[in-house]
């Protein structure tokens, strides 16, 4: 199907696969090197002044559960962990 739109300024052209075929999708992977760019994101955006006063808040509250994540979920070095353990026995 192709669709077209058009205004004085630009045309759009949007060609839509009309496929009758049921592919099966595969489901979207988000990965902690993902959530971790979120978070640079939100730190860029604000210190760029890309947020409101009001919405400062849930931003960072939300920007603060993504680091903690990250944080949390983060693979360990399995050789700093042993180094440790050795340190404080």
């Amino acid at each position: 199907m192709l669709l077209l739109f058009k205004d004085k300024y630009c045309i759009i052209i949007i060609i839509i696969n009309m496929s009758t075929e049921n592919k099966e999708t595969e489901k979207v992977q988000i990965g902690l090197a993902e959530i971790s760019s979120c978070v640079t994101i939100i730190d860029m955006v604000t210190t760029r002044g890309g947020f409101k006063g009001p919405e400062l808040s849930s931003v960072g509250m939300l920007r603060d559960r993504l680091a903690l994540f990250v944080e949390q979920n983060k693979p360990t070095d399995s050789k700093d962990e042993k180094n440790q353990s050795t340190v404080t026995q």
